[in-house]
């Protein structure tokens, strides 16, 4: 599983953000960035990607996988792990 932060830096600032997704199946950021494009959840813009370990994948709620998160939900999701102890 991959954690996808999406940027446009062309835009202005405080609007450069475009989503979060977290893809499965991903092991680098070239395939997570092919996932997300599947799964109709890639803005576009420039993607970085970070690998989500086994036991942090593991609880990650279904409802935060395979779409576009907003700001919002990205950080909600990690307040959620940090509760947990796993983020």
């Amino acid at each position: 599983m991959m954690w996808l932060s999406f940027v446009d830096p062309d835009k202005p600032k405080g609007k450069r953000f475009l989503g979060v997704a977290i893809v499965p199946d991903a092991l680098e950021v070239v395939a997570g960035a092919k996932e997300a494009w599947r799964l109709k959840c890639n803005p576009g813009g420039e993607v970085s990607g970070t690998l989500i370990g086994a036991n942090v994948a593991s609880r990650i709620p279904i409802r935060y996988v395979g779409r576009l998160l907003t700001r919002y939900e990205a950080l909600e999701l990690q307040r959620e792990l940090k509760a947990l102890e796993i983020s």
